[in-house]
C-alpha cells in the first residue's frame, strides 16, 4: 500500500487535538484549506469535520498528517478578557499614545495589525486577537515611558459661565479613539455627516485645539455632542 493511502483509526485522541487546534487558531476547516496549494488529493472540510465530529472512522495519514501540520503553522489567537483590555486602556492614558502612533512605532510592522483593530479591542467589538498582534501591542505599551505633562493653555471663546469640563487625557483619548476608529477627520465629520446640524459655536478649528493644545477646560455640550457624533459613526472600512 502506498504510503499516502495508509488509512489511521480516528481516536479520541485525535479528535480532542484537531478540536483544540481550531480552538487555539480560531480558523475553521473551510479557511484552513482556503487558497492553499498543496492540499492532499481528495482532502475537503467536509472530511475535516466528519474527523471532528467522529462520524468518520478512519482517515488517510497523509491528509490527516498536512492537517495537524497546517493547524500547527496559524498564528494563536487569544481572546481579549476584561483584564487585558484595562491593561491597554491603562497603558494608552499612561503614555498618552494615540493607537495609530502605536501601531507606527512597532518595527518590524506585523500583517493586518492596524490602529483600528485596538480601538476594537479596547472597544470590545472584537473579542479576539492573534497572540502575535497582542503581544506586539502590550509589549511596547509596557516599554513606552510616562507622558510628559502637557502645558495647559486657557481656552478662549465662548461664555465663560458655561458649563465646562476638565479636560484630561481620558478626554483627548475618546476623541482620538473614534477619530483612529472611523478613519474620519473632524472637518470631514462636521462637513459631510453633519451639516446643518453642528452646534453654534463649534468647528474642526476647535476640536483639534482640544486634542492637540490640551487646554484646561472645554465647553463640557459642544464636547459631548462631538464625541457622540463620533461613536454614531460606523468603522472604517478595512
Amino acid at each position: 500500500m502506498l504510503l499516502g493511502m495508509e488509512r489511521i483509526q480516528i481516536t479520541k485522541d485525535i479528535v480532542d487535538e484537531l478540536n483544540r487546534l481550531q480552538e487555539q487558531s480560531g480558523v475553521g476547516p473551510g479557511a484552513l484549506l482556503r487558497g492553499q496549494k498543496d492540499t492532499p488529493p481528495g482532502l475537503n472540510s467536509g472530511t475535516i469535520f466528519g474527523w471532528k465530529r467522529h462520524t468518520v472512522k478512519t482517515a488517510k495519514r497523509n491528509q490527516l498528517e498536512w492537517v495537524m501540520k497546517r493547524w500547527r503553522e496559524v498564528t494563536p489567537v487569544v481572546p481579549m478578557t476584561p483584564k487585558l483590555i484595562k491593561e491597554i486602556e491603562d497603558h494608552l492614558k499612561r503614555t498618552g499614545i494615540a493607537p495609530r502612533a502605536l501601531i507606527a512605532r512597532i518595527d518590524p510592522p506585523l500583517d493586518k495589525l492596524r490602529s483600528e483593530l485596538v480601538t476594537r479591542w479596547v472597544k470590545g467589538t472584537t473579542k479576539t486577537a492573534r497572540q502575535d498582534h497582542l503581544d506586539a501591542v502590550l509589549n511596547e505599551l509596557r516599554a513606552a515611558p510616562d507622558a510628559l505633562p502637557r502645558e495647559k493653555r486657557a481656552y478662549i471663546g465662548r461664555d465663560k459661565f458655561q458649563r465646562r469640563l476638565d479636560f484630561d487625557d481620558t478626554l483627548r483619548i475618546a476623541l482620538e479613539t473614534e477619530r483612529e476608529r472611523t478613519g474620519i477627520q473632524a472637518s470631514e465629520m462636521l462637513k459631510y455627516f453633519y451639516r446643518g446640524k453642528v452646534p453654534d459655536g463649534l468647528n474642526a478649528g476647535m476640536i483639534s485645539s482640544w486634542i492637540n493644545a490640551s487646554p484646561r477646560t472645554v465647553p463640557a455640550d459642544l464636547y459631548e455632542w462631538t464625541l457622540a457624533a463620533w461613536r454614531a459613526l460606523p468603522d472604517r472600512e478595512e
